[in-house]
């Protein structure tokens, strides 16, 4: 199955992204290297002991927490951190100009 994903991806998502000139292939080669990183690395043991299964605990001990705060970031991700880079670029340009 994992083969099948990866073919899937390569042919539906990133050929098209080169041919049309969204992306250099390096792009997606490098794309696809810190995927496989990033899964190398939250599969392993040490990981899933030290990040995973905390946040996991977190979530069914105090879900009236996790929950929203979890919405908020996923909501972030997917609006590409947006809202967060507008509210930094007025606080700093406040800070500019009062300490101009």
């Amino acid at each position: 199955m994992g083969w099948l994903a990866f073919l899937y991806v390569l042919v539906f998502v990133g050929l098209p992204r080169v041919y049309v000139g969204l992306h250099y292939p390096t792009d997606i080669l490098v794309g696809g290297l810190v995927a496989f990183s990033i899964h190398l690395l939250s599969s392993r043991k040490f990981f899933i002991d030290r990040v995973a299964q905390p946040i996991v605990e977190w979530s069914n001990s105090q879900p009236q927490y996790f929950y929203p705060l979890f919405f908020f970031v996923s909501y972030q991700i997917a609006d590409l951190f947006n809202a967060s880079r507008n509210i930094m670029d007025f606080v700093f340009g406040v800070v500019r100009v009062l300490f101009k």
